[in-house]
């Protein structure tokens, strides 16, 4: 799938020509970073933990096996089409063996890249996808805090941070599949809701 097809016919910000690096960058010189993808400003912010082979070769966020995931189960649920969600990693770039970021090296690279976003976008609600992206708001405990609405802070944006798994647990465990599924119907209560 090309990222001309992924593209879904939306206007989107191109990204700089070059973005910065963080103080803890593990981009191999071959790879780039990978710029948020969909309106700005949105409602809704989808935040991934960091890019995988798909999303290096096509330079478009979740748009391997978790993007379908993602929009043929979890946005159906959310009744939202993807053109309507901003979507962002916390890490902009790969690991060199695409093993999931640290913590430490989450927060580097929002530090550099999340902030600028967030007053560009100005989301509603931010969904943390995963512990390594929730852990820069809070220390939730995954486990009993996902799919529960918590205010978050990034600089000066302040709003609802809404914790979920990760959508690559639910490919890989069918049993994270029916929390995420419950978390999204859970947002789009909340979505609605508030309008």
């Amino acid at each position: 799938m090309s990222a001309q097809q992924f593209s879904f016919n939306m206007v989107v910000e191109p990204p700089p020509p070059e973005m910065p690096r963080c103080s803890m960058c593990p981009r191999p010189l071959h790879r780039r970073p990978i710029p948020p993808h969909g309106p700005i400003p949105c409602r809704v912010l989808f935040l991934g933990e960091a890019p995988h082979v798909d999303e290096d070769k096509e330079g478009i966020p979740f748009c391997g096996k978790t993007g379908q995931e993602v929009n043929n189960v979890y946005l159906p649920i959310l009744g939202l089409p993807r053109s309507e969600v901003l979507v962002f990693n916390a890490c902009a770039c790969s690991q060199g063996n695409y093993d999931n970021p640290t913590p430490e090296q989450a927060y580097a690279c929002s530090a550099v890249h999340l902030g600028p976003l967030l007053m560009r976008a100005q989301p509603e609600v931010i969904v943390a996808m995963g512990a390594v992206c929730c852990s820069l708001f809070g220390k939730w405990n995954l486990n009993y805090e996902h799919g529960i609405p918590q205010f978050g802070q990034w600089g000066p944006w302040q709003g609802v941070v809404w914790p979920t798994y990760h959508p690559t647990a639910g490919i890989h465990s069918t049993a994270y599949m029916i929390p995420l599924m419950n978390d999204f119907r859970g947002l789009r209560k909340f979505l609605e809701a508030v309008g």
